[in-house]
């Protein structure tokens, strides 16, 4: 017999059992309008003991079943102070590289200020060595805007005011632009 039979025979008994045991402690009690109170008592006990007895619905957690989780911290030291690191997209792109697809089970978010929490159930020691080098390799791809006459000349006047600068800033001290030789 299949699985979902005996569970079904299982829950089955333990309604007839707590019914009738209800019925027998409310004629027992002198209480007979108290039968269905004692028989949903004993039901959702019986129920709760039947489910911890045979460990069902199984609760194995990603360390017990199999799998890693990997934390990664983002160095303040490696961007500008002055930029803060947009969590989010972060996520959405360690997410585009270890699951590219989406058919795998892994879970990429936040986790603290500026840590990116990365679980991968089941996986084996090739594949999450697969996986955190992806994470680690550098992947990044910048569109710089340059500046022309017709666009940019209110830029260019400041920048000549300082030819020494590497950088333009405003009068409220943001970044306006720098110098191509300063670029990393």
């Amino acid at each position: 017999m299949s699985q979902l039979l005996y569970d079904f025979l299982a829950a089955l008994a333990i309604l007839v059992i707590s019914w009738i045991v209800g019925a027998y402690l409310a004629r027992r009690f002198r209480m007979p309008d108290y039968g269905w109170k004692f028989s949903l008592i004993l039901f959702s006990v019986l129920t709760a003991g039947a489910i911890l007895a045979t460990r069902w619905p199984p609760g194995l957690g990603i360390d017990l079943r199999g799998g890693v989780i990997l934390v990664y911290e983002v160095d303040p030291t490696k961007h500008d102070p002055s930029q803060r690191v947009d969590m989010d997209q972060l996520v959405a792109a360690i997410m585009r590289r270890v699951n590219p697809g989406g058919q795998r089970e892994v879970t990429v978010r936040q986790y603290g200020e500026n840590q990116v929490e990365v679980i991968i159930p089941q996986a084996e020691q090739a594949e999450l060595d697969r996986i955190k080098r992806i994470i680690s390799q550098t992947g990044s791809l910048e569109f710089r805007i340059l500046c022309n006459d017709r666009d940019h000349s209110s830029i260019i006047e400041l920048a000549q005011k300082n030819p020494q600068a590497r950088e333009v800033l405003d009068s409220e001290g943001n970044r306006l632009a720098r110098d191509r030789k300063s670029v990393v």
